[in-house]
């Protein structure tokens, strides 16, 4: 596998060109271009903030202040929302990075996993941006940076492994099973429900695994397997914990499970890249 990482890093410029490339297309002839970027979870942010604020404010009950301060509800959805259109983005994308890129793999010899790693890298360009942008607003709005942003690179990585590790083997599966792309824009619309994006994390914990006083044991212990079943979801310790480090949660990091998040998402991407070059060979003969 060694070998296999030094291969692709001698494709390192062809990897920056196809990234430089996928951001000049998608702004291409926009007149504000980057900053659909920031205006799209902007626009997203402001209709959740509605729906949400007038037609269901128990979602918005349970968010924990932070850094000793009450977290406005839209800065809430926006430092959530980020993170989760970069992997959303990224990992939709790679699913037909192939098929929409046939004639370049049947003509040129490279590494084939030089196009999802394209992808998911232009994804997490404009993600990064919109951070930039993110943090600049906030300060203008009186918003003091905390401690916890010293987190943010870990969470960055942890976020960026799972997201690449997606990638790769999404991008493989829809080669052989085409309506593997459809079956991912149904899952992912139903992953971000099941993501604690739109409400917190805290929410969750108070409704299933809050108080048992009163319950039968049948819903002790529905509560139990729907929790265990609700925080199965990677995204549902990845997307609150770079909240976190965003807002600043410093008391609500634990260092322990970020080490582990660290460690598995790490553990998946090498586990995702090995499977993607054991079958890399047949990704001609099917497209």
């Amino acid at each position: 596998m060694i070998e296999q990482f030094k291969n692709l890093y001698r494709y390192r410029d062809m990897i920056w060109n196809l990234v430089v490339r996928d951001l000049k297309v998608k702004y291409k002839g926009s007149a504000l271009g980057f900053l659909w970027s920031f205006l799209n979870p902007l626009i997203l942010m402001g209709l959740y903030w509605i729906i949400f604020t007038k037609l269901a404010p128990d979602m918005k009950r349970e968010i924990p202040a932070l850094n000793g301060k009450e977290i406005n509800y839209g800065i809430f959805l926006i430092s959530s929302m980020w993170p989760w259109m970069a992997f959303q983005g990224a990992v939709a994308k790679s699913a037909p990075t192939f098929i929409l890129n046939d004639s370049l793999i049947k003509k040129v010899y490279f590494p084939r996993e030089v196009l999802p790693i394209a992808t998911v890298l232009s994804e997490f360009v404009n993600f990064l941006f919109g951070i930039a942008i993110f943090y600049l607003i906030l300060l203008i709005t009186g918003y003091q940076p905390s401690v916890s942003i010293i987190w943010f690179p870990v969470m960055l990585w942890v976020l960026f492994s799972f997201t690449m590790g997606c990638a790769l083997l999404i991008s493989v599966i829809d080669v052989f099973f085409r309506d593997a792309e459809q079956i991912l824009n149904s899952f992912l619309t139903i992953l971000f429900f099941a993501t604690p994006i739109i409400y917190s994390v805290e929410l969750v914990r108070q409704k299933l695994l809050g108080t048992y006083e009163g319950l039968s044991d049948f819903l002790i212990m529905r509560n139990q397997m729907l929790s265990k079943l609700y925080f199965s979801n990677p995204l549902a310790w990845i997307i609150p914990y770079t909240r976190y480090s965003l807002l600043g949660g410093m008391e609500m990091i634990k260092g322990n499970v970020v080490l582990v998040m660290f460690v598995l998402s790490t553990l998946f991407l090498v586990f995702a890249y090995w499977r993607f070059k054991a079958i890399e060979h047949r990704i001609v003969e099917e497209v």
